[in-house]
């Protein structure tokens, strides 16, 4: 049996935000709505406003940690003290999560507003936990994925460039890490999901670096950047929302060391999808591709401003293997649906990332420019 689990509800488009009162209200007449400190500041008026005008008694909800289940229980309460109609989650990927999550447990819609594209969590039905010093725990496979999605296109487009790049790698690593595996199986559903990954790929290899590049040059064009959000959150959510009980369910390679590598506190300050990018090149490696295939991953991760080497990730010192050994351990104990399918020891995957940092570091010597033959 496929079950697909979707929005009802996606509007993406610029100004979005000021649609956002009408909106909500036809589907509550209370909400509590979850953010941190940027987002409140970013939406937060103008979605005030659209409530107050619209009859939609709300109050806000400050929340800095990590999508935690002691956290996602705090918003329950909160919300059946207010008795909220609905959720409303505004931010990037940790507040989505701590709201699908207390969503399920207080049986509320949610209803999700990006300031980012970085992840495609306001989309998908899952909510990945951590505890509170954000080391990951486990994936909260929520009923429902968001009810509605209200992505302002302009406000997304206004975050650092560095999340769009994020989300790109991310939505990347559907490509990379299923394809393989799904083009084994025959069934509509495999085939189906093969072609949205090369839809995906192909539009981030031709397009993404150009429209992220122009953004940041202070060129916005509010056509191509809304495809590359919708790229990010709709087609890339839209890849996880089926699940087929005759498919094995794979959490890949990259995916399982983002999430069991979540041990090294230094690699909390990189994004979900930079990691990624770093991973998918270890992955390449551990899966020994064709030269040629490295390079265009080397290629589209640099073009995507990605970090290639530990010193990119935050990573390094004199106690840089006893990290990498923590999170290698982390990941050989995993028993669970994001335990990576591989074989590895601790000392193999130790050696497998150096060696993901030594092709990273030549690729960007060789990127150099070079004046009689010295790089300047």
């Amino acid at each position: 049996m496929t079950t697909i689990t979707l929005p009802k509800h996606y509007l993406s488009k610029p100004g979005a935000i000021n649609s956002a009162g009408v909106e909500i209200a036809k589907r509550a007449k209370s909400v509590l709505i979850i953010g941190s400190k940027t987002p409140f500041e970013k939406v937060g008026p103008a979605l005030s406003k659209g409530l107050d005008g619209n009859g939609v008694s709300h109050k806000f909800f400050l929340h800095n940690g990590y999508p935690s289940i002691k956290a996602a229980h705090e918003i329950e309460a909160q919300a059946l003290e207010l008795k909220a109609d609905a959720l409303v989650s505004v931010g990037g990927g940790r507040i989505h999560d701590v709201t699908k999550a207390a969503g399920t447990f207080a049986s509320l819609p949610v209803i999700s507003i990006p300031t980012q594209a970085a992840t495609c969590a306001s989309w998908a039905p899952v909510s990945i936990i951590y505890d509170d010093l954000g080391v990951f725990e486990t994936p909260l496979s929520n009923p429902n994925s968001p009810v509605f999605i209200i992505a302002d296109t302009d406000v997304i487009a206004s975050a650092p460039p560095r999340y769009l790049r994020s989300g790109a790698s991310d939505a990347l690593a559907r490509w990379y890490e299923q394809n393989g595996h799904l083009n084994k199986s025959r069934t509509l559903h495999s085939r189906w999901l093969v072609k949205q990954s090369e839809l995906i790929r192909e539009f981030i290899l031709s397009e993404g670096p150009g429209i992220i590049d122009d953004l940041e040059a202070g060129i916005y064009d509010p056509v191509k950047v809304k495809e590359l959000i919708n790229v990010n959150i709709l087609l890339t959510g839209f890849f996880v929302s089926p699940r087929d009980d005759d498919e094995t369910q794979i959490g890949g390679f990259a995916h399982p060391f983002y999430h069991k590598f979540s041990v090294v506190n230094e690699l909390h300050k990189s994004l979900h999808g930079e990691q990624i990018a770093f991973f998918l090149i270890a992955a390449a490696l551990y899966e020994n591709v064709p030269a040629s295939e490295l390079s265009e991953r080397l290629e589209i991760f640099h073009a995507l401003k990605q970090p290639l080497t530990f010193e990119a990730l935050g990573l390094g010192g004199s106690s840089l293997d006893s990290k990498l050994r923590a999170g290698a351990k982390s990941l050989l104990s995993a028993n669970d649906a994001y335990g990576a399918r591989i074989t590895l020891t601790e000392d193999r995957i130790v050696d497998l990332l150096h060696e993901t940092d030594r092709v990273g570091s030549e690729f960007l010597e060789a990127k150099k420019p070079r004046v009689f033959g010295t790089a300047v």
